[in-house]
């Protein structure tokens, strides 16, 4: 199973973002609209992170203000070998989402977990997954058809279980 530490937005941000999953869900290419919209964190690569970050989330969710992430455009996410590409919401960089992304790293290795992660933390949001090469333009120009920068709101931060998804756990920001 896969695992994220993620953060979560406010009610008002969530519907914008769904209007985006709307747009591509219309070409059957977004499944995401069953999903709470989110960004990770880090990806978990076994139960005994999970374990391990569930131990110390609540306390690191409480030391955290609520921020903004600026969305400011859409982009094609490439595929590798053969795999579908992806339409991702991409965030402007952020210095104080950066300071709570580098915080989450130091507390990961002060726990043993070795961080492999770039400095400055520019986050993006799947819009539409599995796409199919030769559908790729006519559903990205869709997609991107009105589309205006969006600024979201982080309400908590939690932990996310994939396949099947489901929040195992939430924890709002101070």
């Amino acid at each position: 199973m896969a695992y994220s530490c993620s953060l979560f937005f406010d009610k008002d941000s969530n519907g914008k973002i769904f209007s985006l999953y709307e747009k591509a869900e219309d070409t059957n290419y977004s499944n995401l609209t069953d999903r709470e919209p989110s960004v990770s964190l880090y990806h978990l690569k076994s139960i005994n992170e999970l374990s391990l970050v569930g131990s110390f989330l609540e306390d690191f969710s409480k030391k955290q203000s609520s921020l903004t992430i600026n969305f400011s455009k859409l982009v094609i996410h490439n595929s590798r070998d053969g795999a579908p590409y992806s339409i991702v919401l991409e965030a402007t960089p952020n210095k104080k989402l950066n300071k709570m992304h580098n915080a989450f790293n130091k507390k990961l290795e002060s726990n043993g977990i070795k961080v492999m992660s770039p400095p400055d933390y520019v986050p993006g949001l799947s819009i539409a997954e599995g796409i199919r090469e030769t559908e790729i333009d006519k559903i990205f120009d869709k997609t991107k058809k009105g589309f205006i920068p969006i600024s979201a709101s982080v309400k908590s931060m939690g932990l996310i279980q994939y396949s099947p998804y489901r929040i195992l756990l939430s924890v709002e920001l101070s």
